[in-house]
């Protein structure tokens, strides 16, 4: 019994080892200590819940995807890790649907199985992340000789216009902006509105602003940069104005 235990979690590792790869790297976070220890994770739970078969339950093993994922993932933010725990838990459940349809004489096919699903499964993911990336874009920000980068999602729902200049606003969390600010008085408060509620955002406007695409930088429409305190809403901590979208790194 003891050979059957250990033959268990050892293949229950294996699977759920390369599933955590798949999708971490599929989510552009892939880490091989990291891979391990979730999947680690994963296979000291496969045991366990042959012994306590409550834990096998969906919402047992969709609160279980939580951890595995953040070990994964490295980042505490649940913005980068929640949707990876929803990943993880659909592609188990797709994986241990597909084996268990196969018929008995074909059981002996299932490592194919998996193989082929896990491809597809990346595959899938590798989509999904492409296009999204493509409303994605990495914005340089230089002021006064200091520059600062980060990744800011294209939102055409983004309205808000500096009201002297009327230019747009690309709206960042105040800590992106540490580096160019640095404490220093910089820009004006400007009042703004949205369905939660409205208040007060401090703005600047930027010496320059550019747009890298791959290897090519390209200058950025004029814009006011808005320091929003705290976290902005949704997975993404920088949404810049519609029109980012103009800008075509072949142009």
């Amino acid at each position: 019994m003891s050979g059957s235990i250990e033959a268990y979690f050892l293949m229950n590792f294996a699977v759920d080892a390369a599933l955590i790869a798949v999708v971490a790297r599929a989510n552009g976070c892939f880490r091989m200590r990291r891979a391990l220890l979730a999947g680690l994770i994963a296979a000291l739970y496969a045991v366990l819940a042959v012994r306590l078969p409550r834990l096998t339950h969906p919402m047992v093993q969709l609160a279980l995807a939580a951890p595995v994922a953040l070990a994964a993932c490295g980042d505490p933010d649940p913005r980068r890790w929640a949707g990876m725990a929803l990943q993880l838990f659909c592609g188990a459940l797709l994986l241990g649907g597909a084996a268990s349809l196969l018929p008995m004489p074909m059981r002996a096919a299932i490592p194919l199985a998996l193989i082929a699903g896990l491809a597809a499964l990346y595959a899938l993911l590798r989509v999904r992340r492409m296009r999204a990336a493509g409303w994605e874009v990495t914005v340089l920000l230089s002021l006064r000789g200091r520059l600062v980068a980060f990744r800011a999602l294209i939102d055409t729902g983004n309205r808000l216009r500096e009201p002297i200049s009327g230019l747009p606003v690309l709206i960042a969390e105040s800590s992106l902006l540490d580096g160019l600010l640095a404490g220093a008085a910089h820009g004006r408060w400007v009042a703004f509105g949205a369905l939660g509620g409205g208040g007060m955002v401090r703005c600047f406007r930027p010496d320059a602003v550019f747009i890298r695409r791959g290897n090519r930088l390209m200058r950025a429409p004029e814009v006011w940069v808005a320091a929003y305190p705290g976290r902005i809403p949704g997975a993404s901590r920088a949404l810049a104005p519609p029109s980012f979208a103009l800008v075509r790194s072949d142009a």
